[in-house]
């Protein structure tokens, strides 16, 4: 089932950029992954709960620290890819790779 998100996501390059520019879900899934959250996939959809390991209590700095740190505001579509791959499937290179 995972393995079907991930082609699926792949197919979907531009719900994550417009050229180089990320879009809203990206920032929002980045967001999801600052402050804790873990993806729950499932065959008819993808949700996101709370992990209960997560020690970061979601602020507006915080969140955009994190943001510049994954140099967001730069459209560096290389590391925003790896961040959300990452956080989606454990695995750096899960998702970009036949992004052009």
């Amino acid at each position: 089932m995972i393995n079907a998100w991930k082609q699926f996501l792949n197919s979907q390059q531009t719900m994550f950029f417009t050229g180089r520019t990320p879009r809203v879900f990206t920032r929002e899934l980045l967001g999801l992954k600052f402050f804790g959250y873990k993806p729950e996939f499932s065959w008819n959809q993808l949700s996101f709960g709370p992990d209960s390991r997560a020690t970061i209590r979601p602020d507006f700095q915080t969140y955009l620290r994190k943001l510049r740190e994954v140099r967001f505001e730069a459209g560096d579509r290389a590391r925003v890819t790896q961040e959300i791959s990452t956080f989606l499937f454990g695995e750096q290179n899960a998702l970009g790779a036949n992004w052009t």
